[in-house]
C-alpha cells in the first residue's frame, strides 16, 4: 500500500472545498432576501410550475433556499429542482424534511446545515437523483435518511451533528468522495459524539476516495463490509485519521484485504507513532 502526499491529499479534496463553497456562497447575509416564498434563493427569479393533476409535479427552476422564513408549505408539492437546494433554517421549528416528500430529483447538490431544531433528514423517500450530499452543523440530528434512493452519489460529506447516531443511505450504490468528520491537528474535530458505526450503506458497491477523520465515538466502519459483500471495487484511496476509539489494527486490515493501494491510516486506536507523524488540517 502506498501512502498519501500532502500533495496527493489537497488535490483528492478539491471536489469537496467546491461544496463547501457552494453552501458558504447560500447562506444569507444579513437582510438579504432569500426564501422560497419571497421568490428566488440566490438573488435569481425563480418560480414553481406545476404540470397536469399529480401533487407532486411542481418544478421549483433555479436554486433553492429553503430559509428560516420560508413558508415550507408552499414547498409541498414540489417535484423536481432544477439547481442546488440549500436547506438552512437556523431557530425554525421544523423536526424532519416531509415537507420534501414529493421531491424525486435535484439538479444540482444538497446541503444541510445550522438548522437548530432537525432532528432526522427523513422525508424525502421519492428522491433518486442529486449530485453531492453534505450535512453539517446541525445541534440536534440524530439520523440521516431519505436520501438514499439515488444509486449515485457524487460526493458525500458529514461533519459536525454532535447527536448524530445513524446513518441510512441504503439505496447508493455508488459514492465518489466521502467525507465523514474531519480533525485539527492530532485532535478529533468531527463534533460526532455519538456516531458508533457507519453500517447503513447495505448496497454500496464503490467509494472512489475515502477520507474518514476525528470521529470522537466511531468504532466500525461497516461500508467496507458492505463493498466486500456486494463484490464491489475498492476504494482507489482512504485516508483514516484520529478517530480515537476506531481500532488502527482493524482499518489496516480491512484495507488491505480490499485491496486498496493508496493509504494514509494514523493517529486512530492502538496506533503507534510520532505524534507530528498524523497531522491533519481542517479543509485541507
Amino acid at each position: 500500500m502506498e501512502h498519501f502526499t500532502v500533495a496527493r491529499v489537497t488535490k483528492l479534496t478539491s471536489r469537496l472545498s467546491c461544496l463547501a463553497i457552494f453552501v458558504a456562497a447560500c447562506i444569507p447575509t444579513k437582510g438579504e432576501s432569500t426564501s422560497a416564498s419571497q421568490g428566488g434563493s440566490t438573488g435569481n427569479t425563480s418560480t414553481v410550475s406545476t404540470t397536469g393533476t399529480d401533487v407532486c409535479s411542481g418544478v421549483y427552476d433555479g436554486d433553492l433556499l429553503v430559509a428560516e422564513s420560508t413558508d415550507i408549505d408552499t414547498l409541498v408539492g414540489i417535484g423536481s429542482v432544477t439547481g442546488n437546494l440549500q436547506i438552512y433554517m437556523k431557530g425554525k421549528e421544523v423536526e424532519d424534511l416531509s415537507f420534501l416528500a414529493c421531491l424525486q430529483s435535484v439538479g444540482g447538490d444538497i446541503a444541510i446545515s445550522r438548522n437548530d431544531n432537525l432532528v432526522s433528514t427523513a422525508g424525502p423517500t421519492m428522491l433518486s437523483s442529486y449530485g453531492s450530499l453534505m450535512i453539517s452543523r446541525n445541534p440536534q440530528l440524530r439520523e440521516v435518511s431519505g436520501f438514499g434512493g439515488s444509486p449515485k452519489i457524487a460526493d458525500l460529506w458529514l461533519y459536525d451533528n454532535p447527536l448524530l447516531e445513524n446513518v441510512q443511505l441504503a439505496g447508493a450504490e455508488e459514492i465518489g468522495l466521502m467525507r465523514i468528520g474531519q480533525c485539527n491537528g492530532d485532535k478529533p474535530w468531527a463534533h460526532h459524539l455519538a456516531l458508533e458505526a457507519l453500517e447503513g450503506f447495505s448496497n454500496l458497491k464503490g467509494v472512489d476516495t475515502v477520507f474518514v477523520e476525528g470521529n470522537e465515538s466511531l468504532v466500525s466502519l461497516g461500508f467496507l463490509e458492505s463493498i466486500v459483500e456486494n463484490g464491489g471495487t475498492p476504494p482507489r484511496a482512504a485516508v483514516v485519521r484520529r478517530n480515537p476509539k476506531l481500532s488502527q489494527a482493524e482499518v489496516v486490515s480491512q484495507l488491505s484485504a480490499l485491496g486498496v493501494e493508496i493509504v494514509d491510516v494514523c493517529g486512530n486506536a492502538g496506533w503507534i507513532g510520532e505524534e507530528d507523524e498524523c497531522i491533519c488540517i481542517i479543509g485541507e
